[in-house]
């Protein structure tokens, strides 16, 4: 969670100047514990805006997704009553959003199983009619599930919100869409399928509402493309996900890039100095080639560190976030690419019955907490064209 980079992440595509201030990444979203959070400043937040599964409670949001191709059956009639019985829900984070300055990035779909995913669009598709393996790759090139994609852009983006009126594409509450939590194609490892769906669902979003931002929502693993980047993938396991970094961040109608950093979780082996080196060029990497290669600014969109695991600590936690925190301050200030850093997962109280191995409650977290008030702070006062906002920004214990 941090304040986003305005140098990187022009506001004036959204027709306002005013910047967010901090962000988070979570799949579940609590609505008055976080708007009592924005009040203390933290106002980027990414919930996921997905297709089918999970509508959450009248207190939350945690999926919202909708029912492609039409209704074919009496569990479908089922879940399009659930879904659009909800879809006020959403309707309600948006508004209360912009009454509280909070941007929002909404993730169109999960590449995991997770709420339903791309392996749920497949088994629609079958379900229907199409001739399709049990891959879930063809979720990236099979005409009909493209088709059951596009349906639900559409819905959303189109829809009208039920408490200002105001159309998902011209709310000014949505910072962004993204096309896709963490793609992967690993029976199509050297990427033409997935480069295609990228071009066409970007082009596609950007014909429905071309006021917002689009990202893709890559990990930031780098493909076969370019010999020399591989070395900084954390592994040899990560090329072969048909996922890369430069082609696909390079996509016209893709307006930022995005990374993940997981470098507990991808180097569980590694000493803590391993993965501190490597998350240093990780993200040195990664900044370079978007400032020099892309020319467009990047946001590490998600950034976790296995917190509930025995031997790791809060301390070490600190270390890593405050090496990606420092880099793209540093970026900030030379106005290049980095545009920020969103937190997985920042919780608020009450809701542990939520967590996974790397959320965090803030106020349970005093360290932390401070490192992101302060990087809010910095970033903000960037904006406001202070170039050496670092002693202002200094909170004490």
């Amino acid at each position: 969670m941090e304040a986003l980079n305005p140098a990187a992440l022009s506001k004036d595509v959204l027709g306002s100047r005013e910047m967010p201030r901090l962000g988070r990444n979570t799949a579940e979203l609590e609505l008055d514990a976080v708007f009592e959070l924005a009040v203390a400043g933290m106002s980027e937040l990414t919930p996921r805006a997905n297709r089918k599964g999970e509508a959450g409670r009248s207190d939350e949001v945690v999926i919202i997704e909708t029912v492609p191709g039409g209704l074919r059956a009496e569990e479908d009639q089922e879940i399009h009553q659930a879904i659009w019985s909800v879809m006020p829900v959403l309707d309600y984070i948006i508004y209360e959003a912009r009454r509280n300055h909070i941007r929002l990035i909404l993730c169109l779909v999960n590449n995991l199983d997770n709420f339903g995913g791309k392996a749920q669009y497949v088994k629609w598709a079958q379900a229907a009619g199409a001739n399709l393996t049990n891959s879930t790759d063809s979720f990236f090139y099979d005409p009909t599930v493209k088709g059951y994609y596009k349906d639900y852009v559409k819905a959303i983006l189109t829809r009208r919100n039920s408490y200002s009126g105001i159309r998902y594409s011209d709310e000014p509450a949505i910072f962004a869409w993204e096309l896709m939590n963490e793609p992967r194609c690993v029976s199509n490892s050297s990427g033409p399928h997935l480069q295609a769906w990228i071009a066409e669902m970007a082009a596609y979003v950007k014909s429905l509402d071309a006021k917002h931002l689009v990202a893709v929502g890559i990990e930031g693993f780098y493909g076969t493309g370019i010999a020399e980047r591989l070395g900084f993938n954390p592994g040899d396991w990560a090329a072969s996900l048909c996922s890369d970094f430069i082609q696909n961040s390079a996509v016209e109608n893709i307006d930022f890039a995005s990374v993940h950093a997981y470098p507990d979780s991808w180097l569980p082996k590694a000493s803590m100095e391993e993965k501190l080196r490597y998350l240093s060029s990780w993200v040195d990497s990664h900044l370079n080639d978007s400032e020099h290669i892309l020319k467009k600014p990047v946001l590490f969109s998600e950034v976790g560190y296995l917190q509930h695991v025995e031997g790791n600590s809060t301390v070490d936690r600190d270390i890593l976030l405050r090496v990606v925190y420092d880099k793209i301050s540093d970026s900030a200030r030379k106005l290049q690419a980095g545009g920020g850093a969103l937190i997985w997962q920042l919780m608020v109280e009450g809701t542990h019955m939520y967590h996974d191995d790397f959320s965090l409650v803030a106020r349970d977290h005093p360290s932390t907490y401070k490192l992101i008030t302060e990087q809010s702070c910095r970033l903000q006062m960037l904006y406001e064209n202070d170039r050496d906002p670092d002693w202002q920004c200094a909170i004490q214990p």
